[in-house]
């Protein structure tokens, strides 16, 4: 009954309907005694039972069983966290995720299932008495609902693959080594564009030289870490002919494409972008350094705090400016693009972007805030109002054609707990008495369990699901 109750909310969000978001269910059994994979069996057959269309699969703990066939060798990975029953929160952070993560997609997984997203807590017996109450694995967002520091590279790996249409299609490709470096070369065989991926599997930061588009680039790899470089890429009207920092999206707002770069605070950007003229930039940072020579527009910035950013008006261009923004770690996990029917738009601050809809000349925002923090959106055309959680946010146009807060949003009030006093207390257990009469009790001489849990060692079973 509860299956069948979380299946018919399921159904109305299945992709095979048109437009919704589930693309895959995931059919799962901890039952260490599901020998033959009987229980998994009467899973699957429920769920199709119950309207579920879309390709199904599952853990597979124990390995018991063996797929019909493999359209591609290692198109799909169910659990990245490293199987069944893995993953902690001490040993995943953000260098581990990008770490695991980008050498998936060097490695042609197409389809990757980051196990979980959100933790959180089974109360009871819910999962099963042999399992831990807390089932965050080092989720991105804990059972707290707090963001980890896994959250930053997740959001910005995922933005990137949703908005940059190279990743879509990458093979192999030869060539490009750093030395001290795992290195891998990527191309996309339609548009020409190529992606680098340097992991560092040892306990030191490595320095190294990239062999790219025809330069020696220098990229730095922190210990157990990996980033990205790219070549040839083409955003929106730029064609990049280089980039060591890592792109994280790009879209249309309004007047303006926008192409987010994003890296580790202390890092620098080194990109060059072709241009047969010398274009019109303009620095909206004083931290943005450029220069053009040999029909290149060769940019260095530093990742600090914030958002940098520089304009950019050449050949194609000129009739819509690219606005190119830099942002650290932190700064990328506070960016939120949005799509509405009146056009694509951008928010940068809040911790979390829940809807945006544009109603007139008005974008009404709703989300949450932890501290108090500025707002800044590139709207759709027309817009020249926002209001956040339906109260109107006093704007001003920037130069970057954003419209900013003028005051920060306001945070989270402070909780103030309350004085807890008034304690009672009262005997209780009272089978600890030595004189207690247990003579009624179940005399504890099982031999097997007969839920999920697997056979104890010692006899007799003590399992409470007998």
């Amino acid at each position: 009954e509860w299956l069948g109750r979380v299946d018919a909310i399921a159904a109305r969000h299945l992709y095979t309907r048109g437009d919704g978001t589930v693309l895959l269910y995931q059919v799962d059994s901890g039952a260490a005694a599901d020998t033959g994979g009987a229980l998994v069996s009467r899973l699957l057959d429920k769920v199709r039972a119950d309207g579920i269309d879309v390709p199904l699969f599952h853990g597979d703990r124990g390995g018991q069983w063996t797929p019909r066939s493999f359209p591609r060798p290692a198109g799909f990975l169910s659990d990245t966290g490293g199987g069944h029953g893995t993953g902690a929160p001490h040993a995943r952070d953000a260098a581990a995720v990008r770490h695991a993560q980008l050498t998936d997609l060097a490695g042609g997984i197409a389809l990757h299932n980051v196990y979980p997203a959100f933790g959180g807590t089974s109360w009871g017996w819910l999962p099963g008495p042999g399992m831990p109450a807390s089932y965050d694995h080092g989720a991105a967002i804990d059972e707290g609902r707090q963001v980890t520091a896994e959250m930053v590279p997740a959001h910005q790996i995922g933005h990137m693959l949703r908005h940059l249409p190279d990743f879509a299609k990458l093979e192999r490709a030869g060539g490009a080594s750093a030395r001290g470096l795992t290195t891998y070369h990527l191309r996309n065989p339609d548009t020409g564009g190529r992606v680098h991926i340097l992991r560092n599997d040892s306990d030191k930061d490595v320095s190294s030289l990239l062999p790219a588009a025809g330069e020696d680039l220098p990229v730095t790899v922190p210990a157990r870490d990996a980033r990205l470089a790219v070549t040839g890429m083409r955003l929106g009207l730029l064609r990049v002919r280089y980039s060591t920092a890592h792109p994280m999206l790009y879209l249309s707002a309004g007047p303006l494409d926008i192409v987010v770069f994003c890296g580790r605070r202390g890092d620098s950007a080194r990109l060059a972008l072709e241009a047969a003229g010398e274009p019109m930039v303009t620095r909206l940072s004083q931290q943005v350094a450029y220069v053009y020579e040999r029909r290149l527009v060769r940019i260095t910035v530093p990742f600090g705090t914030g958002l940098a950013g520089a304009r950019v008006e050449a050949g194609e261009t000129v009739d819509r400016p690219v606005l190119m923004l830099f942002a650290d770690d932190r700064t990328s996990s506070r960016l939120w693009p949005y799509e509405t029917p009146s056009g694509s738009l951008l928010v940068c601050g809040p911790r979390l972007l829940r809807t945006a809809a544009v109603q007139g000349a008005t974008l009404h925002l709703t989300g949450d805030t932890v501290e108090a923090t500025r707002l800044e959106v590139w709207p759709p055309h027309g817009v020249t109002a926002v209001t956040w959680n339906g109260r109107p946010v006093r704007t001003v146009r920037t130069g970057s054609g954003s419209l900013r807060s003028v005051a920060p949003l306001t945070g989270v009030a402070k909780v103030e707990l309350p004085v807890l006093g008034g304690w009672r207390a009262r005997a209780e257990s009272p089978e600890s008495a030595p004189g207690f009469d247990d003579s009624a009790w179940r005399t504890a001489d099982l031999a097997s369990a007969d839920g999920g849990t697997a056979g104890a060692r010692t006899r007799p079973v003590l399992s409470a699901d007998t």
